[in-house]
């Protein structure tokens, strides 16, 4: 072909054109080459590849989204699932957990890239799927899960076996108490008479009460280093646990034993034995001490104030035998039980004063017979307003326990006896005993050395009965709306 002066001069004109004019804006994978691994960035136009700028750089978008997961049973508490991970530019990691109609949620702690956290009061031998998901800015933008298997029941706890009995329908929660086996043990169950927590003793501790605590984070239980009686001089303990098997809090006390209460600003208060010399004989009686949440610790009462030394003191070395201790926030009074004098009196906490006794030879009410002789060694009570309800449990001559209410007509320095509450079969609890109100108006019973639990309706019908397969005693009770996480 013969190139034409004009001909060279259009070919010019046109690759001027070309070469001026910009590129079109092509889709991200138009040129994208299937065989080259690194060429994958379907997700940000104009790169397709991993060069600067892209999504896969340290702090763009693409790192808010990468989230590991790692999660497992843990190995001393077998109720407990261990969580870990990391994640990227996120301001919260939601965890969590269930099996069919309950969930279990917590929010992860993050320190830089990792987050860690604990799923506590699961059902032992249970299969569970573990969820982690990243939120930034309120919505969420990654997720991963795991499958975990919760551990077995330890051998160290008595098989659990719940009947239901009729009465109307139970209260959701959750229950604590202590079993009294070797070694003792604080547990918690659900309605469904599952352990959902634990918490062995040492072999020289003993314990029989334990609570939910008023932070609503934390179990809080009291130890007695001495299973003897008369009472050895040695310390106790008061100790605050997490659901996870965390030792929170942990302070000693000179003998504390049996029972204590949480005032709603964080005091503690217990009983101790307070021995006092009496002839030759060294004798033990009781008082009520409190420790502040700053750890000042203080005497509020003492028996010595307030009775007289017994007599022949060589055959009550373990005098008064105080073995339970509740608290009216509103009228800021202690009432003690007093299990070897017969009777339950109320404390001024301000004055340590005596506002009345309850039951014994120096009762401040009488039946309109005049009988003063309203229960024999009494365990667990609560006072309500003019109501009072005490486990007794009786005397070996009777050889029955039982539940029992009262009514007291302060004016008249009367009491009522309003309704009764028995085992059944009838027996005999010659030790423990405990018994709490539930929302709704039912009634939970701890039968003692009975070994079983059982609920009871507002009407006095029986809902449930738990009981365990070696037998052994139950201790105090508490009962929680919800398991105690903290934040």
């Amino acid at each position: 072909m013969r190139w034409t002066p004009f001909s060279l001069l259009l070919l010019g004109f046109l690759a001027f054109v070309l070469l001026a004019t910009p590129a079109c804006d092509l889709p991200d994978d138009t040129f994208e080459n299937p065989g080259d691994p690194a060429d994958d960035d379907d997700d940000m136009a104009g790169d397709d590849d991993d060069t600067a700028g892209d999504d896969d750089v340290a702090g763009d978008d693409d790192d808010h989204d990468a989230l590991t997961l790692d999660a497992w049973a843990d190995g001393s508490l077998a109720t407990v699932i261990r969580v870990e991970g990391t994640v990227g530019d996120a301001d919260e990691v939601v965890v969590s957990c269930g099996v069919a109609g309950e969930p279990f949620e917590r929010v992860a702690r993050i320190d830089g890239e990792r987050f860690e956290t604990e799923l506590a009061g699961l059902v032992t031998n249970t299969d569970y799927v573990v969820e982690a998901t990243a939120y930034r800015d309120g919505e969420p933008s990654a997720t991963a899960s795991v499958d975990v298997t919760t551990g077995p029941t330890p051998l160290l706890l008595p098989g659990s076996t719940i009947t239901h009995t009729g009465g109307a329908e139970s209260a959701d929660g959750f229950y604590v108490t202590t079993l009294s086996t070797d070694p003792f043990t604080n547990v918690m169950f659900d309605g469904e008479g599952r352990y959902r927590w634990w918490h062995a003793m040492a072999a020289n501790e003993e314990a029989i009460s334990v609570q939910a605590g008023v932070d609503g984070e934390t179990l809080v239980s009291m130890i007695k280093t001495s299973h003897e009686y008369p009472p050895l001089d040695e310390p106790g303990a008061i100790v605050r646990l997490a659901l996870d098997g965390t030792v929170v809090e942990e302070w000693t006390t000179d003998s504390g034993h049996h029972d204590f209460v949480q005032l709603d600003d964080g005091t503690v208060a217990w009983l101790e034995f307070d021995y006092r010399q009496v002839g030759a004989a060294r004798v033990a009686g009781d008082r009520i001490m409190e420790r502040t949440p700053d750890g000042a610790v203080r005497e509020v009462w003492t028996v010595w104030d307030h009775a007289a030394p017994p007599e022949t003191p060589e055959d009550y070395l373990d005098w008064s035998h105080a073995n339970a201790l509740a608290y009216d926030e509103v009228t800021q009074d202690y009432f003690i039980g007093l299990s070897n004098l017969d009777t339950i009196w109320r404390v001024d906490r301000q004055t340590g004063g005596v506002v009345w006794r309850l039951g014994g030879h120096e009762s401040d009410f009488v039946t309109t017979s005049g009988d003063w002789d309203l229960f024999a060694h009494a365990h667990g009570f609560f006072v309500d307003g003019a109501r009072v309800v005490v486990f007794d449990n009786g005397s070996p001559q009777a050889y029955e326990s039982r539940v029992v209410e009262y009514l007291l007509e302060d004016d008249q320095h009367l009491v009522t006896l309003e309704r009764e509450w028995f085992p059944e079969p009838a027996g005999y609890s010659f030790a423990l005993g405990d018994l709490l109100e539930l929302p709704g108006g039912g009634l939970l019973v701890a039968w003692g050395t009975l070994g079983v639990i059982e609920e009871f309706d507002p009407s006095g019908a029986s809902v449930w009965e738990l009981g365990f397969s070696i037998g052994g005693a139950v201790g105090y009770l508490d009962w929680m709306a919800e398991l105690p996480v903290a934040d």
